[in-house]
């Protein structure tokens, strides 16, 4: 995402401004669910490939001695280069989001924007548990700049191993090649390695971590430090750039999508990319691949391939808060290259050569330096604005709604060889019944909780995020389930012992679809349910809610009940679906409260008084609790049909 295509030589590389305007492309047409395009996210890996070769090679002056460009000369001109346009987007979102966001939504907005006006949003998103793929994450408008994050981060790190770490390794003898041929065989080992490792074990730090990322950028520099002599031979140009071509293409067909990723996958598309950039450096004659990446429309959308970038994300999320609508934030997404030309002009280019900044290296630092201050001022203003909006009751109480569905009234325990969160009666010898399934098993614990302090009866839960409870028939083929599967098999075995005397399971429908479709998990949840009867232990089902979306959060914005409401046969989608299949198991006892909770069309917010909904399509906490009367009376009987 840097601009900085002419090399040492003063040879212009045209097919370096080809592969940035890939690389946006990629990105837009996947954040904007173009359907061959939906691992369009690899376009960073081919920017930080691109980064890596470029700002080596302008540092670098001679890789045979470590001569380089001045630390303070280099950090000025990245000031004068990234902070100018990323400062505008950022306080643009800033007010925009104001007007446009609820209240309780501007104090994440801030922090997210905080840490991006001083280069951490991948700390941020690493902090928070924010998945790029999914989650709460996706709704801010800054989540794309994690890899301007690590982009800066590598600028702070790369400069030192570089220049005066080769320098004092060689004492001034023209050894520092070797010196960064070891330099740069080991430190994208280990970061391949650390990748491929903490996918499994830390897939946040796996994702957004300079560590995990450095071999990316290391492919480029070793092409920007000339390890890598260009070959002379046009057919082998030729050859190279379309087979460099063809593995970015192959990468866009085979990449995991969220898990098993990063692991070793980005190498395919940064390979091919390292590959083109390899192949550009020789006149390859008529070639049509290269002739289209060197083209005068690429090498324009590579331009602002920069700009693009920064304004697409904030243009998608605050369009469809704005406008309700999915196609119109799509269709901000796409126009924003507009914006993105303009601010190239007002803003980048004026800032990167104005003359008095470009003569003194510490005035260009200041300049930096004041621009990340305005960014963290605006962030400040944004939270103080959110809890100014909060003080208004109604909004205050749909603020506290939304965020009340986490697991409550219990404590960690172990029952049964497996850890619970353990709630209701503390009187011993009371029946326990164990409540299984995802955070919509978790969000009915409270009320559970309270059944079994008035019923005389425990509940001890299970819970796993985005997991069904029924183990399917066979293993997941894509990396990073085991957690779940893990899951599932210890509170399979639980429930097998007798530490237990009823079994209610509940889960979305979102994770019962990620292990697959309603006909596998019919059959998987009859086997469930049989196996756990011949145990003797009565199972019950508690029939999932209806899906409200963000209704809270729409109505916060100041749009009316009637504007954000779906319609009953949407919010009962997910439901119905799983009707026939469900109505098919061997249980004793079903708990559906879909009629008190949807007894109209739409579904209500508020049924005597309660909210019913929460955030994430969860439902309120004060709901559930409310339901505990219906919850005891389920359970009592579950456990009676055990007896």
């Amino acid at each position: 995402m840097v601009r900085l295509s002419r090399v040492e030589s003063g040879q212009y590389h045209r097919a370096v401004d080809g592969l940035r305007a890939l690389a946006v492309l990629l990105v837009v047409l996947n954040h904007v669910e173009v359907p061959w395009a939906s691992r369009g996210f690899i376009g960073v890996d081919i920017f930080f490939v691109i980064s890596g070769y470029l700002i080596t090679r302008r540092f670098v002056v001679d890789p045979q001695t470590a001569q380089t460009q001045s630390l303070r000369d280099f950090w000025a001109g990245r000031a004068r280069r990234i902070t100018p346009a990323m400062i505008l987007v950022i306080v643009c979102t800033f007010a925009v989001a104001a007007v446009v966001l609820a209240p309780q939504e501007l104090n994440r907005i801030g922090f997210y924007g905080l840490a991006s006006s001083v280069f951490g949003m991948n700390f941020a998103a690493i902090v928070r548990g924010g998945n790029y793929f999914e989650g709460g994450l996706r709704d801010s408008p800054f989540l794309h700049l994690w890899s301007l994050g690590v982009e800066e981060q590598f600028y702070v790190v790369w400069p030192f191993l570089m220049g005066p770490s080769a320098r004092w390794w060689t004492g001034g003898r023209r050894q520092a090649r070797t010196f960064y041929v070891v330099v740069l065989a080991v430190v994208g080992s280990l970061s391949l390695l650390l990748s491929i490792v903490w996918t499994q074990s830390n897939p946040l730090w796996a994702f957004y971590g300079l560590p995990t990322r450095m071999y990316e950028f290391v492919l480029g520099a070793a092409l920007g430090l000339r390890l890598i002599r260009p070959t002379q031979s046009q057919r082998t140009s030729q050859c190279a750039f379309g087979g460099g071509l063809a593995v970015i293409v192959v990468s866009l067909a085979v990449t995991p999508i969220n898990r098993g990723f990063p692991s070793w996958w980005p190498l395919l598309p940064c390979l091919g990319t390292a590959i083109m950039i390899w192949a550009s450096s020789t006149s390859a004659g008529m070639f049509a691949p290269r002739a289209l990446f060197e083209s005068r429309p690429a090498a324009w959308l590579g331009r602002y391939s920069y700009g693009w970038y920064l304004w697409h994300w904030p243009a998608l999320i605050l369009g469809i808060a704005a406008f309700r609508s999915e196609t119109a934030g799509k269709v901000a997404c796409v126009g924003s290259l507009a914006f993105a030309v303009a601010s190239f002009h007002l803003i980048e280019n004026r800032a990167r050569y104005s003359q008095r900044l470009q003569r003194s290296r510490s005035r260009s630092l200041v300049f930096g330096a004041v621009l990340v201050i305005v960014g963290c001022v605006a962030a400040t203003a944004t939270v103080g604005w959110g809890r100014l909006g909060k003080r208004d009751p109604q909004i205050a109480a749909w603020a506290q709604a939304e965020e009340s569905f986490q697991a409550a009234r219990c404590t960690s325990a172990m029952v049964g060889g497996v850890e619970v969160c353990l709630g209701g009666s503390t009187e011993p010898g009371v029946p326990t019944v164990l409540l299984v399934g995802d955070s919509h098993a978790a969000q009915w614990v409270s009320a559970f909780a309270l059944a079994g302090e008035a019923a005389g009866f425990r509940v001890a839960l299970r819970t796993y995020g985005n997991c069904t409870a029924v183990p399917f028939l066979s293993l997941p083929s894509e990396p990073g389930m085991e957690g779940c599967w893990d899951y599932q098999r210890a509170t399979l075995s639980a429930a097998s012992g007798d530490a237990f005397d009823a079994v209610v399971f509940t889960e979305t429908g979102s994770s019962r679809r990620a292990h697959g479709d309603v006909e596998q998990w019919a059959e998987a949840a009859k086997r469930y349910v049989d196996t756990v009867n011949l145990t003797g232990l009565p199972t019950g089902l508690l029939v999932d809610h209806p899906l409200y979306g963000e209704l809270l959060r729409c109505m916060s914005r100041g749009n009316s009940e009637s504007e954000c409401s779906a319609p009953r046969s949407e919010s009962l989608g997910d439901r119905n679906a799983y009707l026939d299949a469900e109505s098919d198991l061997d249980v004793a006892g079903t708990l559906d409260l879909t009629d008190v909770m949807c007894p109209s069309d739409p579904c209500p917010v508020e049924v005597e008084g309660v909210i019913v909904p929460a955030g994430r399509n969860h439902l309120n906490r004060d709901f559930a609790e409310s339901q505990s009367e219906r919850v005891a009376t389920f359970v009592l009987e579950l456990i009676h049909a055990g007896t």
